[in-house]
């Protein structure tokens, strides 16, 4: 039986594994791209740039697997995950107590908190995982 690090190692499943991140990444992105397609993001950035720089990196992730590029995949989605964290981190605790907009947290907004960064966390190992090896050319 193979484990999973010889699973996310061969090349052919990393492949797979990249174009399922694209089919999400349009998924997630769709609406915003049909109904707002030139507004911005919070950030400032337009949607249609979200969604075509990392679509563009994995399709070329795709085409070549390289070490560069995984790591800049890679860094991008750890980035994303300590940004959004310190964003709910840092909303929670200026919306807490005596807040006109303060958050009332149920047992369900804490679960489904831990559970999408959980989520993300498990996402991340595998990008981690996935590291494209150097052949050596003979």
């Amino acid at each position: 039986m193979k484990t999973i690090r010889e699973i996310l190692s061969n090349d052919f499943v990393q492949r797979i594994i990249y174009g399922i991140g694209i089919l999400l990444w349009t998924i997630i992105m769709w609406k915003e791209l049909l109904k707002f397609p030139f507004s911005k993001s919070s950030f400032g950035v337009p949607y249609l740039m979200l969604y075509l720089i990392p679509t563009i990196i994995l399709v070329i992730q795709i085409i070549i697997n390289t070490r560069l590029l995984w790591w800049i995949i890679w860094l991008i989605f750890s980035g994303y995950i300590l940004i959004s964290l310190s964003l709910v981190t840092i909303d929670s605790i200026e919306r807490s107590g005596n807040h006109p907009k303060a958050i009332n947290w149920t047992f369900q907004d804490i679960f489904q908190l831990i559970l999408v960064f959980g989520l993300f966390i498990a996402i991340d190992w595998i990008i981690y995982r996935m590291k494209p090896t150097m052949k050596m050319k003979k």
